[in-house]
C-alpha cells in the first residue's frame, strides 16, 4: 500500500486453513475505501494448507512467513513492525467481520482524538455461523477486532481493536 494507507489490519495465523479465507474475504468486503487500508497476515509456521489459502488472495494481502511457529505475540509484533499506517487493527484468523467494521472503528477514533483505542462487541458463532452468544467487549474481552491509534500502541492486555501508531512508537522507543 502507498503512503495514503490509514489502517493496517494485522492477522496472525497458525494452521488456520479452515477459517483464514473467510476472515480475509470479510476484510476485503469492507465499506472503508480499499486504497486506505492494507492487510498483513503472518503465517506463523503453519503445517496445514494455510499458505496455499493465503496464496489465492494474491496482492490483496501481504503475507509474512515465519519458518517456525514463534507464537502469537511475536507474530503480532512482527506484523506491527512492518506497518506505517496511522491505525492498526488486530483481527484473529478465525474471525469474520461486518462490512462496516473498519469504517465504524475509524470514524470513532477520528471523531474522538483523545481516545487511542476502541473495541467492539462481538458474536460467538459455531461452525455453521449460527450465533451462540452476543458478547460485550468490556465484560468479556478477547484478543481480536480491536483498532488502535498506532502512535499510542502499548501492551495493555489481550483485547484491543484499533490504536494510534504514536502510542506504540513512544512505548517501545
Amino acid at each position: 500500500m502507498s503512503g495514503s494507507t490509514l489502517i493496517s489490519v494485522i492477522v496472525a495465523a497458525h494452521n488456520e486453513e479452515r477459517y483464514i479465507g473467510r476472515c480475509l474475504r470479510s476484510l476485503l468486503a469492507q465499506t472503508f475505501p480499499r486504497t486506505k487500508f492494507d492487510i498483513i497476515v503472518v503465517d506463523d509456521g503453519s503445517t496445514d494448507r494455510t499458505a496455499a489459502v493465503l496464496q489465492t488472495f494474491g496482492n490483496d494481502v501481504r503475507v509474512l512467513r515465519n519458518d517456525e511457529n514463534i507464537g502469537l505475540p511475536a507474530s503480532l509484533n512482527r506484523a506491527i513492525s512492518s506497518t506505517h499506517s496511522k491505525f492498526v487493527v488486530r483481527v484473529d484468523a478465525d474471525d469474520f467481520v461486518n462490512a462496516s467494521f473498519l469504517e465504524i472503528l475509524h470514524l470513532f477514533l477520528t471523531e474522538n482524538p483523545r481516545m487511542d483505542a476502541v473495541a467492539c462487541d462481538y458474536l460467538l458463532v459455531d461452525d455453521r455461523e449460527e450465533v451462540l452468544a452476543r458478547c460485550d467487549a468490556m465484560k468479556e474481552p478477547i484478543a481480536c477486532g480491536i483498532m488502535f491509534r498506532t502512535e499510542q500502541l502499548i501492551d495493555i492486555g489481550p483485547r484491543l481493536e484499533i490504536i494510534r501508531r504514536l502510542a506504540f512508537s513512544s512505548a517501545v522507543g
